[in-house]
């Protein structure tokens, strides 16, 4: 289980539940920076190489196709990250008013 989500625990007849704190919030939130940041990196280096197949077909097209597809299943891979990461730090967030 991930820091900072809610926890139940019974203590002889008292119900206590912990809450997220704002620290693991903002960490949740910088790791899903970093994350999308990536993303933007695969897609600059990706464009990158779309450039040099337009601009220079001297280029070995089919080993910077196979680089641009590589970039792409990378950021597929990301994608699906990003997602799971914006429901983390959403649930913390919502963990934060129950």
């Amino acid at each position: 289980m991930s820091a900072g989500l809610s926890l139940a625990l019974f203590e002889g007849e008292t119900f206590v539940v912990s809450t997220p704190s704002l620290s693991s919030i903002s960490t949740c939130l910088w790791e899903l920076r970093a994350k999308c940041e990536q993303q933007v990196r695969w897609l600059g280096d990706a464009q990158v190489m779309v450039d040099l197949m337009r601009d220079h077909p001297e280029h070995d097209r089919a080993a910077l196709a196979e680089r641009v597809t590589s970039r792409l299943d990378q950021l597929q891979d990301a994608a699906r990250a990003v997602t799971e990461g914006v429901k983390e730090c959403l649930g913390q967030v919502n963990g934060l008013h129950d």
